[in-house]
């Protein structure tokens, strides 16, 4: 292995390289640094001195010792004199004595060593981990990137054969590079602290929110995910990538991850452009993109970087953020809802008098239209749009001054027969406000697809009807007619459903009725006659009093029967016609019933069952009733009775406190008992 002389004795004939041992030799390099003829070399080696008559102008001199002739191997040879032309030249003469230092390593450089290194093995065609050096060089030696000092008078190096000339070709300004390097570290963290904090908000809002602008009930599929979650973070990893290859110096993978960064941008950016309403989630991020993207430009500009990619940038950011801008001005006013294929439009307030639902908006079918309850719309003419598929409203009454609809041609998802608009499974999606006349024959009519139709007319149920849900009819107040077709197959109307309908003078309910919601007929203050197959939520088959809801007010809004001034004051005529009982106080003060009919195959009154009916006067028990209960006609308005031979007991005050004159018993009085407690009336009128 040899060993270096770092020593270099400027003006000295000869310079001492190096010496080495090798098979029992210890061979020692010189060089002959101006050719000429060196006659003698004379070197200290162990405190014995060592001449060499060599008599040669070589560059190279080589010399050497047996090994043997070395008895100490402490001290390390120098050199002390050579002679040239017959002339003497001392070491100890120099004074000008320049240390070939050891080499200095890159690692010296820090992160620079990467651009050093990059650098160096394009210029000279070396691996970069051959690279383990800077190159130096000066007036007398240089220093190869494998650390091996080299006279000036060899071009290449003595070690590894590296050309001087390419080696220093290389201008590296490794200072200014540091700077500039700086400033875009600075630039691109200042990015991503930029750009990672505003992508926390847009996580926190979407957390809370869901969305930004317009509801997206999509966001969560697997494009709306990759566009508001992944490509954010995407941009947030390669502005990563950017600072350590910046820091690396590792110019192509920087490149690619510039192009990702752009393209990244570039993607939202676009998807934003072709569809805005359906990307506006994105726009808690996309406009800090914008911000960041003019950061970036300015410091370009600034630093005199006129590449035409920064022109490019110019516009694109100048384009988009201005389409970006426009695009939330045009459309901020809707009200729309991203679903499957499209949109849901919320309808606003200002619309015209004649409104036409668009077709698309923002080149996204309009698949569902909302009006909104809360709004005052003066619509008059409404037209369907033709990629309408759902119709969805409160009430009738939203549109109240709705006279037509119209369907746009193309709409193949309904039809309108006498201005109702039908899906195309015939049933009605829609009743305008200004519908006098209606007949329904869907099995189940819909909670407030109807509700408000306050110029309605006449009503009629078709056969096919068997559910009539709550509130249906709430506030048809010019309701006069309701009929059941004769073979009705009505099963339940649901509570409320006929609510405020003051126009309705008489209410006929077939016999095919099984239920009732409770004030199904609630604030129906102009009736006059019901007809009805039992009275309460359902035909009783119970004598359990806890559970009954056979009273009269529970028609009109209540489960207690002290809760009678529910019951119309019009209420006249009231004809039960298919019940065997009913319980306690099924009439309670239902002071302004004049008639009441009950069917023969009654067989149980319950006590107080037409307490305080003061307006009814006459009263025929059915047959099957064996007992008149307690209190059953006390307070009422009662004179004349026809009670059948069925009745055998007459509790106490069933007859307390009335005008009753005239008893008609239809059996043997021998048999019949009376309590006398509160019942003398009845019996003076029934002697």
């Amino acid at each position: 292995m040899k060993n270096y002389i770092n020593k270099y004795y400027r003006d000295f004939p000869i310079h001492f390289e190096s010496y080495e041992l090798e098979n029992n030799d210890y061979i020692f390099e010189f060089y002959n640094i101006e050719s000429k003829r060196i006659q003698e070399i004379v070197i200290q080696f162990n405190k014995e001195t060592h001449k060499f008559q060599v008599n040669t102008d070589d560059t190279k001199i080589i010399c050497n010792i047996d090994a043997d002739k070395v008895k100490n191997t402490a001290y390390k040879p120098s050199l002390k004199s050579c002679t040239v032309d017959d002339k003497v030249y001392l070491i100890d003469d120099v004074e000008d004595v320049y240390n070939m230092s050891v080499p200095e390593s890159v690692f010296s450089l820090g992160h620079e060593r990467f651009l050093y290194i990059n650098r160096m093995s394009k210029a000279i065609g070396l691996q970069r981990k051959e690279i383990e050096y800077i190159a130096k060089d000066n007036k007398y030696f240089w220093t190869c990137t494998c650390g091996h000092h080299n006279l000036n008078i060899y071009q290449e190096c003595q070690n590894c054969g590296n050309i001087k000339e390419k080696l220093f070709a290389v201008n590296i300004p490794v200072d200014q590079e540091i700077i500039t390097k700086k400033h875009n570290i600075n630039l691109y963290k200042s990015s991503a602290i930029w750009l990672f904090i505003v992508y926390l908000c847009q996580l926190f809002y979407q957390g809370l929110y869901g969305t930004y602008l317009f509801e997206n009930l999509l966001i969560n599929d697997f494009f709306h995910v990759f566009n508001r979650l992944i490509v954010p973070f995407a941009i947030l990893l390669t502005n990563a990538g950017l600072i350590l290859s910046i820091i690396y110096y590792r110019e192509t993978l920087r490149t690619i991850l510039k192009i990702v960064f752009y393209t990244l941008i570039a993607f939202i950016a676009i998807t934003n452009m072709i569809n805005f309403i359906g990307t506006a989630y994105n726009l808690l991020f996309l406009i800090p993109v914008y911000a960041t993207l003019l950061g970036i430009l300015y410091y370009n500009l600034k630093n005199k970087r006129f590449h035409l990619f920064n022109y490019f940038m110019a516009v694109f950011l100048v384009f988009g953020s201005a389409f970006t801008v426009y695009q939330w001005q045009r459309y901020q006013d809707y009200r729309v809802t991203v679903i499957d294929n499209g949109l849901r439009l919320y309808v606003n307030e200002n619309v015209d008098v004649d409104y036409i639902v668009p077709d698309k908006i923002d080149n996204l079918d309009i698949l569902e239209v909302v009006f909104d309850n809360t709004y005052d719309y003066q619509i008059e003419n409404l037209t369907i749009g033709k990629n309408i598929e759902r119709f969805y409203i409160y009430s009738a009454m939203v549109l109240p001054y709705l006279e037509n609809i119209y369907l746009a041609e193309g709409n193949e998802n309904f039809y309108i027969e006498n201005n109702i608009l039908f899906d195309v499974d015939g049933v009605i999606d829609f009743v305008p406000i200004s519908i006098t006349s209606l007949y329904l024959n869907s099995e189940i009519i819909p909670s407030e697809l109807f509700r408000d139709l306050y110029n309605l007319v006449d009503l009629e149920i078709g056969p096919n009807v068997t559910v009539i849900d709550n509130e249906a009819f709430a506030n048809a107040y010019s309701l006069e007619t309701l009929t059941f077709s004769d073979n009705s197959s009505i099963s339940y109307i649901g509570s409320r459903a006929f609510y405020n309908c003051q126009s309705l003078e008489v209410l006929d309910l077939p016999i095919s009725l099984q239920a009732l919601g409770m004030g199904a007929f609630e604030n129906c203050n102009n009736l006059i006659s019901l007809t009805t197959p039992f009275i309460g939520e359902e035909r009783e088959t119970t004598d359990d009093l806890r559970t009954s809801t056979d009273i009269l007010v529970y028609l009109f809004g209540s489960r207690t029967y002290l809760h009678s001034e529910y019951i119309p004051n019009s209420l006249e005529y009231v004809n039960i016609y298919d019940i065997d009982r009913i319980h306690n106080v099924t009439f309670y003060n239902a002071s302004h019933i004049e008639t009441i009919i009950l069917p023969d195959t009654m067989t149980t009154m319950g006590a107080r069952s037409f307490y305080g009916c003061e307006s009814l006067e006459t009263f025929t028990i059915p047959n099957g009733v064996t007992i008149i209960n307690k209190s059953a006609f006390e307070n009422s308005g009662i004179t004349e009775i026809t009670i059948p031979a069925s009745v055998r007991y007459i509790d106490e005050n069933a007859f307390n406190n009335t005008n009753i004159t005239t008893v008609n018993y239809l059996g043997d009085v021998s048999v019949l008992i009376v309590s006398p407690i509160g019942n003398q009336d009845f019996i003076n009128a029934l002697d």
